[in-house]
């Protein structure tokens, strides 16, 4: 018995190894996104890591929409993977860094509407509540007709 659960636990390491070495090499912002917004729920772990990898990118290429939109897709990834306090961080680092330089205000509603539903996971709906109404007074502002009636939808409206 201990030989089959030993070559299970072998297996899973194995898998997961390779898993994490034969990400794809992509190479522009673009290649990144799509890896990302394909991977958010399906693989958590692999959105993580290419929204790390597109942080380090934009960095380096002082693309701030981009660094905000990394930010926003690791608090995106940290809540599928229930590690809500570390989404939360992440977001928390979006909103700021979208508000101090002026970063596209659709995005800082995106990222509203992604703390809100970590914060709604972890059973803060009064908090959750009124992150979600900045988030819509922001897209109220923009005329973001898509994201009014996501975080409308999350308040209830």
């Amino acid at each position: 018995m201990k030989y089959i659960f030993r070559a299970v636990v072998f297996y899973y390491l194995l898998v997961q190894s390779f898993q994490i070495f034969s990400q794809e090499d992509a190479k522009t912002s673009q290649e990144m996104y799509t890896i990302i917004t394909e991977n958010t729920r399906l693989n958590p772990q692999k959105s993580i890591f290419y929204s790390q990898k597109l942080l380090a990118h934009s960095k380096e290429h002082n693309s701030l929409d981009s660094i905000a939109i990394a930010y926003m897709y690791l608090g995106k990834a940290g809540r599928v993977q229930g590690t809500y306090e570390k989404a939360i961080e992440y977001t928390d680092l979006g909103i700021m860094f979208a508000e101090m330089n002026h970063i596209s205000k659709s995005i800082l509603a995106e990222l509203y509407l992604t703390k809100a539903n970590n914060l709604a996971d972890l059973g803060k709906g009064k908090e959750s509540a009124k992150i979600m109404f900045k988030g819509v007074e922001i897209a109220k502002e923009t005329g973001d007709l898509k994201t009014k009636v996501i975080l409308n939808h999350g308040l209830g409206y």
